[in-house]
């Protein structure tokens, strides 16, 4: 640790600590899974379309799309008291972003919860020039079951990259991030890595919400047998595409089937390498392309 920092690096006070966690306690949540994996979570307001929406965000590495898909119940415990919630899929929005390590999972009223942390935009939207000596707190669960705050101070972000000095543990993944001024949101802990913690700015994910590119998904844990209805629509060198209707999600979608192996030869046949960067281009451009109005969704 740089040393130059020691002299702002502070514990924080019982007073402050009483403050926050009387004010925020009910926001953040303990997340479990079924194969014993722990996490923490947090409930929020984020702007969505020029309006507003109440999510859960959490690290994608806790709970993903897919396994929300499988397993639509998710056993979280807010201020001690469990709770399942129960995650009825239909006309919800779920999206996950690998980059980010990030899932952010609409909440609705149906689903009782009633305590939303708010989000500070006029900081997200001038970080880029405020790297340095900007103090945070960090709501997680590090050593137990009770949400504990603790005081840090931000190193310097690279990219969409927060690094931070502050204390934290296993199960913190997912904590919130907290400006000390007010106490609002403004991005969320991701992991420890020498020696300092590092997370991401809550504005990155917020903005690929916020454009619904995850109307294209990768279906990596779906089978055969999940879709049906399929017609083909075209063919394409190493792959087809189909009109099909999801089981799972109850709605019309248009599928691409990728051939691997038959790709994989091809590229050996032409001397091209790495068809799996190709491959994760399109899926990219495809993103990119699913809200433009040109492109049929």
């Amino acid at each position: 640790m740089n040393s130059r920092y020691f002299d702002v690096v502070r514990p924080i006070t019982i007073k402050q600590a009483y403050v926050i966690l009387n004010q925020m306690k009910n926001s953040v949540c303990k997340i479990y899974r079924e194969d014993g994996r722990k996490g923490t979570g947090f409930f929020c307001v984020i702007p969505y379309k020029n309006k507003t929406m109440n999510v859960l965000i959490t690290n994608n590495h806790i709970i993903d799309e897919a396994y929300i898909l499988r397993n639509n119940i998710i056993l979280i415990s807010i201020n001690n008291d469990e709770k399942h919630l129960e995650l009825n899929l239909k006309g919800r929005k779920i999206y996950t972003n690998k980059e980010f390590d990030t899932t952010i999972i609409q909440i609705n009223e149906m689903d009782n919860i009633n305590h939303f942390l708010e989000i500070n935009e006029e900081m997200l939207n001038s970080f880029d020039y405020i790297y340095s000596r900007i103090s945070i707190y960090m709501l997680h669960y590090p050593w137990g079951e009770e949400v504990m705050a603790s005081y840090g101070l931000v190193k310097e972000n690279i990219d969409q990259n927060i690094y931070y000095y502050s204390s934290s543990d296993k199960g913190s993944s997912g904590s919130p991030l907290l400006d000390i001024k007010n106490y609002k949101a403004i991005g969320i802990h991701l992991s420890y890595n020498k020696r300092t913690n590092f997370g991401t700015l809550l504005r990155y994910p917020i903005n690929e919400f916020n454009n619904d590119i995850n109307i294209i998904k990768e279906f990596k844990d779906y089978k055969d047998e999940d879709f049906t209805n399929l017609q083909l629509i075209s063919k394409g060198s190493f792959g087809e595409v189909y009109s099909a209707y999801n089981i799972k999600e109850e709605k019309d979608i248009c599928l691409k089937k990728i051939n691997i192996e038959e790709m994989k030869l091809i590229y050996e046949n032409n001397n091209l390498k790495d068809y799996q960067r190709d491959l994760d281009n399109e899926i990219k451009i495809l993103k990119m392309l699913s809200n433009n109005k040109n492109c049929v969704e």
